[in-house]
């Protein structure tokens, strides 16, 4: 048993944003897949994907979305769902993160540390219900150190999401030097 996991592409129009989604009119949905043990245990949820492109005049919108079996699935216990988008109207907030910020993909031997002092500040966007919840301790601020090698780098901070409900903008890059 996977949960399916929403994903959106597309942009909604100026100060609109995505206020919830349900699946079969459930907040959390979940299915069967079945095929070999190896295959399956590697699949942690089935991706649903959305276009959303344009939207947020109505104040919501149904898509029935045939779902894609994952390489590895031999079947799955629901072939499609409801997808109910709401939408309500965007708010921001920024929120200060301090130099809470991991490090992806630095090559093996090698060390960095952030050189600069600002703090980082992230800007939340998302309906007001949604973004009150969000505080610095759920934000996942990262660096992808991928292909740097010794010395000083600028590099940009981003933000791992996976919520279709929230959008984060940083617009910060800090100081790393590799060692």
């Amino acid at each position: 048993s996977v949960p399916l996991t929403v994903q959106t592409t597309g942009s909604l129009i100026a100060g609109k944003a995505i206020a919830s989604i349900l699946i079969n009119n459930a907040s959390t949905y979940a299915i069967t897949i079945y095929g070999e043990k190896s295959d399956i245990d590697a699949i942690a949820s089935v991706p649903v994907t959305i276009n959303v492109d344009g939207l947020g005049k109505e104040s919501s919108k149904t898509y029935n979305v045939t779902l894609t079996k994952p390489s590895g699935v031999r079947y799955m216990s629901t072939k499609s769902v409801a997808v109910a988008v709401t939408f309500g109207n965007e708010e921001q907030k920024t929120i200060n993160i301090g130099n809470k910020i991991s490090q992806k993909n630095l090559s093996s031997g090698l060390t960095a540390n952030i050189i600069s002092s600002d703090a980082i500040s992230v800007q939340v966007k998302g309906v007001a219900s949604v973004i009150n919840d969000i505080t610095a301790e759920k934000i996942n601020a990262y660096v992808d150190l991928d292909g740097l090698t010794a010395g000083e780098h600028e590099v940009e901070v981003k933000i791992d999401n996976d919520n279709p409900l929230v959008t984060y903008v940083v617009s910060s890059t800090i100081k790393i030097n590799i060692q």
